[in-house]
């Protein structure tokens, strides 16, 4: 116990393990720092950007892209949505919970996709409501496991991402698979199989991407990997690379800011000095790079599409594959039995305290989720028959079968429980949410809670 207590305190204090002093800084004091403010004012002076990031010694912000006004964050850090002149809109709390996530505009509504968290990578989709400075979480279906920055990119409606930390059953099967986020249906479709000699070109560690209007720029070692959106059509270039974007954004003695930006499908690397001189370091026509490279006929396709079920399962057989994915898999097996276990018995756990009509979860993995659609699928044919379309607190409360004697966090906590895990499951089959809450349009302070069922359900 007190090595435990020392091994954390020591992670606390080590100045390679804790926070850094920019982000234990109340947000409006680090964007009143006068480098922050000068970075932030020159860079949003030169307009028409599709996309921009400024770094200084005191930390860096990126605009989210194609946002007008122009809007600005910090990476993992919500409490800092700002404009121009350092005013900061956001009023989260929120702080490491969307590390590398993709920024970007849809309409003038700022939104983030995916990002690493504290405990956790994912692919979440959240917005930002300027009326009520806060992030709100919008559900998006079933999708890839994570989204970063890296390898993401918006066309017109949709979102497209190859994930760089696949899943453990893409890996089994050697895919890298590339989604698309639909914005207005909000849902996640498979669009191919990741190009095999691109896939075999791209290290688990590989460099960022900028994203222009039409073009997005992937940095790797030697050499980067030039994708037109429209057709998602891909050429290799040298004109940069990774090693080379690191030394030219590197600020040098009496240099303050480093600019990077794309406007018009150019790629512009400026840096700005104490005195005020600017000076641009790097210049890229994108239209240009891609059509000269097009016609020397280097064009490659970056998706293809998935190999049949039965092509993809002969590829790794453990019947005739190596002893190495052999054992992979064995150890794969017993490690996901040991989890199934004890999953089980923490859901048995949880849903013996449910009311007695919902059937008792058994302990067997496969089991376990059967009785868990069952009781969804009750549930949600109980709630689009309701005669009354709106609920209050205490008849959702009777409806869940939450007892009195609770406590108000407690009901709370349970309502807020079977809202998420009845919209969750609405979501997959409809699109939609079946439960919103609002409030009461005879009395403000009450909040009600709105059956909304699918066209064809009402």
């Amino acid at each position: 116990m007190r090595l435990a207590l020392f091994v954390l305190l020591w992670l606390m204090v080590h100045p390679l393990m804790a926070q850094n002093a920019e982000k234990r800084m109340d947000p409006d004091v680090w964007l009143s720092l006068p480098v922050i403010s000068r970075a932030l004012e020159w860079s949003s002076s030169k307009s028409g950007a599709f996309s921009s990031g400024f770094r200084t010694s005191a930390g860096f912000m990126d605009m989210a892209i194609s946002s007008l006004p122009y809007r600005w964050l910090r990476t993992g850090d919500l409490r800092i949505v700002a404009d121009a002149k350092g005013q900061n809109f956001s009023r989260s709390h929120n702080i490491g919970f969307n590390v590398g996530s993709y920024n970007f505009s849809n309409g003038s509504v700022l939104m983030e996709l995916g990002g690493a968290g504290f405990w956790r990578d994912h692919a979440m989709l959240i917005r930002f409501m300027e009326k009520n400075r806060e992030w709100e979480w919008l559900p998006n279906g079933s999708g890839p496991r994570f989204v970063s920055m890296q390898g993401t990119w918006k066309d017109g409606q949709k979102i497209y991402t190859v994930p760089n930390n696949i899943g453990s059953q893409e890996k089994g099967l050697g895919l890298r698979k590339v989604w698309s986020l639909d914005l207005e249906t909000r849902n996640w479709s498979i669009v191919g199989e990741l190009n095999e000699k691109l896939a075999k070109m791209m290290s688990k560690k590989y460099g960022g991407t900028m994203e222009s209007e039409d073009y997005l720029i992937w940095l790797f070692r030697h050499q980067s990997l030039l994708i037109r959106k429209k057709d998602r059509m891909t050429v290799l270039t040298e004109s940069l690379s990774q090693p080379e974007y690191l030394s030219l954004r590197k600020l040098q003695k009496g240099e303050v800011a480093f600019l990077e930006r794309t406007a018009n499908n150019h790629v512009e690397f400026w840096k700005l000095r104490q005195n005020g001189d600017e000076r641009m370091v790097l210049a890229l026509d994108l239209d240009s790079v891609f059509q000269a490279l097009e016609l020397s006929g280097s064009v490659m396709a970056l998706v293809t599409p998935l190999r049949p079920t039965a092509d993809m399962a002969s590829e790794d057989s453990t019947l005739i594959g190596p002893r190495s994915k052999m054992v992979s898999l064995v150890l794969a097996l017993v490690l996901a039995m040991i989890a199934g276990f004890f999953g089980g018995k923490r859901v048995s756990l949880k849903r013996e305290t449910q009311p007695a009509e919902e059937a008792r979860v058994p302990e067997g993995n496969g089991q376990q989720k059967s009785s868990l659609s069952q009781g969804h699928a009750k549930r949600i044919m109980e709630l689009e028959s309701l005669p009354e379309r709106t609920l209050g607190t205490e008849e959702l409360n009777a409806h869940i079968g939450i007892q009195e004697d609770s406590s108000s966090e407690a009901k709370r906590a349970r309502r807020a429980q079977f809202i998420r895990d009845i919209n969750q499951e609405y979501e997959l089959r409809y699109g939609k949410s079946l439960i919103s809450r609002d409030k009461d349009p005879n009395d403000r302070r009450r909040t009600v809670y709105v059956i909304t069922p699918h066209s064809s359900s009402a």
